[in-house]
C-alpha cells in the first residue's frame, strides 16, 4: 500500500475580484512571475515512488503551490520551472503481436502481445460477425455464408484513432477528440490577428449493443478531458489509460499588449490560484444515457485516490479507469498519478505506465555528460489481478528511452525493460549510444533493478524487441541488423547468449514455430541505405548461435506492420503470414508512377519462406475513363477456411489456401469492387 501523507503549504489569501491592484502590487506580481520562470534549475530525478494524498486539503495545497511556480500572464506553463520536461515525441502505442502459436481457434482475434489480454483495434469478430470501424462508421458484416453480407451500419461520430473492444454482445468504441475556444478577443502581442486558444483533448467511450447486428444501438456515451493512450481488456474488465493536462481554475489573459495588462493578468491569476478548491483541479467525466436521455457529471477521481511522486513531475496526470463491461460506462475503480505518461504495457496480472523524461544538458552541472544522463524512463506498476479492481503498487526507473510497449515484458513477477541512451531524433549528441536490458523486481513498494546487461548496439538504435519466456530478442540497426539473443533466465544476471548480423533490419518479430522467428522490416545495402520491404526467417533454436535461414523480398515500398502490428496476421493452422505492403510502381507504358497496395501471403516453412499470392482491393470508379483505384489493405483476419481483408472501401473474402477471390462487400458510399 502507498504511504498516506499530507503535503503542507501556504494558506490561500482571500480577496475581492473587484479590487484593482496598486502599481506596487502589479510590479511585485510581475517580478514574482518572471522569477518563477528563471530560478528553477534542473536537478537529478529523485526516487519515483508515489505517495497518496491524505485529504483534499493537502491535495489542493500541493496543486496551488506548484502551479504558482509556472504562472504567467498567459496562464500556466505546462513545463516552465519543472525539473524535467517530456520529450513530446509521437506516442508509440505497442498494440501489437501474436497470440499463442499452438492455438488454432475457428477465427483469428486481434494480434496482441499477451495471451488473454485483448487490445483495441479497428476490426473485431466473434466468428459470426465482423465489426469494422471505417471513417467514423461501424459496419456489421455477416460472415457465416459463402460471401460477406452487410447486417447493419451505424454512425459512431467523429474523433481520431477510433478503436473497438468487443465482449459478449457489447462493443465499446474508444476515440480521441478536441474541445477548444478563444479565450480573449484581442490578438497576442506582436502577432496581429492571432488570438489565444484554450482547448483540451477529450476521450470518448461509446457503448453499443451489438447482440443483434442488424439493429445495433448506442446505449451510453462516456466523455472525459484528456488524451486516450491505450486500453486493455481481460475477460469482462476493461482498463483505459488517459493522459490529462493541467486543469485548474478559470484564468484571465491580457486584453492588450502593455506591461500593465500583463501584470494585471498575473495578479488576477495568482488570486484565482490562491482561492482554488480541489474541484478546480480534479477532472470530471460526463456519462450520457441514450435510453433515458439523461446526463450525469461526476469527478473523475477522489483526492485520496490521487498519487504524487516524491519529486515533482508536473501538474499533468495519468488516470487508469476500470470498467466492468455489461454494467455500463460508470467506472468501478479509478487511479490517478500526477505525472506524465506515454507507453502502456499489460500482462494478465499487471498494468505498467512508462513515462519518458529528459533533462536539458545545458542546465546540468556537466554539459558534456553522456546521453544516458539526459534521458530516463519511470515505470509505474498497477496490480490488475482482481476483476474490476486496479491498485497502484510500485514505481521504478531505467536509464534511456523505450521504443514502445514491446520494450517491456513481465515474466514470473519480474519486468524486463529494453532501453537506449540516445533517442533517434537527437542524432549523435555527445557520446555513443547503447542499449541495455534491465530487470526490475518489486521490493518494499519499489521496482528495483536487480540485474542488467548493457553494451548492445553501440552507436545504433532499437528497431524491434520480442520476449518469449526467459529469452528476449533485440534488433538494433544503423548499417547492419544485429539480432541479439538475451537470456534472462537468471534475472539478477541477464546476459547476451548470441548475436547475428545481416544487412537491413526487422521492425517486428513473431514466433512461427518451435525455434523459429519471423521478422518483418526492410532490406538495406551494406552501407545502411534502406531499400524495400523484407521478411526474414531466423532459426533461434540454439540461443548461442542464431541463424538467418532466408530473406524474402516483398517489393519496394512500406508496410504498416512496421509501426502497427495489428496489421500483421499469422495463422498457425496453415503456417501462413499476411503482411500489407504499399508502394509506388513505375508504369513503363506511361512513364508515371502508379500506387500499388496488397496483402502479401507468405508460406512459412521450417527453413524457408515462399510468397503465396497477393490480395488487392481494386475499386472500379464510375468514370470508365479513369483507371482502377487501389485501396490499402488495413487488416486481415481468418474465419473458418476464409481469409477476410479490410480496407476503407470494403471487406473482401478470399480462399485461405489459394487467396482466390470468393466475394466482396463494398461499404457505402464506396463503389463496387472485385
Amino acid at each position: 500500500m502507498a504511504t498516506i501523507v499530507g503535503i503542507s503549504g501556504d494558506q490561500p489569501r482571500r480577496g475581492s475580484i473587484g479590487f484593482f491592484p496598486s502599481w506596487r502590487q502589479l510590479f511585485a506580481a510581475t517580478i514574482l512571475s518572471a522569477a518563477a520562470f528563471s530560478t528553477c534549475a534542473a536537478e537529478p530525478a529523485g526516487e519515483p515512488t508515489l505517495q497518496a494524498f491524505g485529504s483534499c486539503a493537502s491535495f489542493t495545497t500541493y496543486m496551488r503551490d506548484h502551479a504558482r511556480q509556472t504562472l504567467g500572464p498567459w496562464g500556466l506553463s505546462g513545463s516552465a520551472g519543472f525539473p524535467y520536461r517530456n520529450v513530446g515525441v509521437p506516442v508509440v502505442l505497442a498494440d501489437m503481436a501474436a497470440g499463442s502459436v499452438a492455438s488454432t481457434p475457428a477465427f483469428s482475434g486481434t494480434n496482441v502481445q499477451e495471451d488473454g489480454v485483448d487490445e483495441p483495434d479497428m476490426v473485431k469478430t466473434d466468428g459470426r460477425t465482423v465489426f469494422a470501424l471505417v471513417q467514423g462508421r461501424l459496419h456489421a458484416v455477416d460472415v457465416r455464408g459463402p460471401k460477406p453480407r452487410l447486417s447493419g451500419s451505424l454512425d459512431v461520430g467523429g474523433g481520431w484513432g477510433q478503436q473497438l473492444i468487443l465482449h459478449r454482445g457489447r462493443l465499446v468504441v474508444l476515440a480521441s477528440g478536441w474541445n477548444g475556444a478563444k479565450v480573449a478577443p484581442d490578438a497576442l502581442p506582436g502577432r496581429p490577428g492571432i488570438a489565444p486558444w484554450r482547448g483540451e483533448q477529450r476521450t470518448t467511450l461509446t457503448e453499443i449493443d451489438v447482440s443483434n447486428p442488424s439493429a445495433m444501438r448506442v446505449r451510453e456515451v462516456f466523455t472525459v478531458a484528456g488524451q486516450y493512450l491505450s486500453a486493455r481488456r481481460v475477460d469482462a474488465t476493461l482498463r483505459v489509460v488517459i493522459r490529462g493536462e493541467v486543469r485548474g481554475p478559470e484564468l484571465q489573459y491580457p486584453t492588450g499588449t502593455s506591461g500593465w495588462e500583463r501584470a494585471r493578468a498575473v495578479w488576477y491569476n495568482r488570486w484565482a490560484l490562491d482561492n482554488s478548491r480541489s474541484s478546480d483541479w480534479i477532472p470530471t467525466y460526463t456519462r450520457h444515457s441514450l435510453r433515458s436521455g439523461r446526463s450525469a457529471v461526476r469527478p473523475l477521481s477522489r483526492c485520496t485516490e490521487t498519487y504524487a511522486p516524491t519529486e515533482f513531475a508536473g501538474l499533468g496526470n495519468i488516470t487508469v479507469l476500470t470498467f466492468e463491461l455489461g454494467r455500463g460506462l460508470a467506472p468501478v475503480d479509478t487511479d490517478a498519478i500526477l505525472s506524465d505518461g506515454d507507453t502502456v504495457y499489460a500482462s494478465a496480472h499487471s498494468l505498467y505506465v512508462a513515462t519518458r523524461t529528459w533533462q536539458d544538458p545545458s542546465e546540468t552541472a556537466d554539459p558534456a555528460a553522456p546521453p544516458s544522463s539526459w534521458v530516463n524512463t519511470q515505470v509505474h506498476r498497477f496490480d490488475t489481478s482482481l476483476p474490476g479492481q486496479t491498485r497502484y503498487v510500485s514505481s521504478g526507473d531505467v536509464e534511456g528511452y523505450l521504443l514502445g510497449q514491446w520494450s517491456m515484458s513481465e515474466h514470473e513477477g519480474d519486468l524486463r525493460v529494453v532501453s537506449t541512451d540516445e533517442p533517434p531524433w537527437w542524432g549523435s549528441a555527445g557520446g555513443q549510444s547503447q542499449t541495455r536490458v534491465t530487470v526490475l523486481r518489486e521490493q518494499e513498494g519499489r521496482l528495483a533493478a536487480v540485474g542488467a546487461v548493457d553494451g548492445l548496439g553501440l552507436g545504433e538504435r532499437v528497431y524491434a524487441v520480442r520476449f518469449i519466456g526467459p529469452l528476449g530478442y533485440v534488433v538494433t540497426f544503423r548499417q547492419v541488423d544485429p539480432l541479439y539473443v538475451i537470456d534472462a533466465s537468471e534475472p539478477t544476471a541477464p546476459r547476451v547468449r548470441g548475436e547475428l548480423k545481416i544487412p537491413g533490419y526487422s521492425a517486428y518479430l513473431h514466433p512461427v514455430g518451435e525455434g523459429l522467428l519471423l521478422g518483418i522490416g526492410r532490406s538495406a545495402t551494406p552501407e545502411g541505405r534502406v531499400l524495400g520491404v523484407q521478411a526474414s526467417l531466423f532459426d533461434v533454436s540454439n540461443p548461442d548461435q542464431p541463424l538467418a535461414l532466408q530473406q524474402l523480398d516483398l517489393g519496394n515500398g512500406w508496410t504498416e506492420s512496421e509501426f502497427n502490428h495489428h496489421a500483421f496476421l499469422y495463422w498457425p493452422a496453415t503456417r501462413q503470414a499476411l503482411v500489407p505492403v504499399e508502394s509506388w510502381v513505375a508504369d513503363l507504358s506511361t512513364g508515371r508512377y502508379v500506387y500499388d497496395a496488397a496483402a502479401v501471403g507468405i508460406k512459412v516453412g521450417t527453413s524457408d519462406l515462399q510468397e503465396n499470392g497477393r490480395v488487392r482491393h481494386e475499386i472500379q470508379v464510375d468514370d470508365a475513363e479513369q483507371p482502377v483505384r487501389q485501396e490499402a489493405v488495413r487488416r486481415t483476419l481468418v474465419v473458418g477456411e476464409t481469409l477476410y481483408s479490410l480496407s476503407d472501401s470494403g471487406l473482401k473474402a478470399s480462399s485461405l489456401d489459394t487467396l482466390e477471390v470468393l466475394g466482396w462487400l463494398g461499404f457505402a458510399p464506396s463503389p463496387a469492387g472485385p
